[in-house]
């Protein structure tokens, strides 16, 4: 496995938010583009993008 030091976990490209895929981690590095709203609720529901519990 190699380290990457420019990893961005949210980035906007200018046409989409990209994220890493956080089901994929650790054993592989993946991004996701959202493009809508519903998309990103997709993406929160389905644990892709996840943050610490309060």
């Amino acid at each position: 496995m190699t380290f990457e030091s420019n990893i961005h976990p949210i980035e906007w490209t200018g046409s989409c938010v990209r994220l890493v895929d956080q089901t994929k981690i650790p054993y592989e590095y993946a991004t996701v583009d959202i493009n809508t709203w519903q998309e990103m609720a997709v993406a929160i529901k389905d644990m892709i993008v996840r943050g610490a519990p309060a």
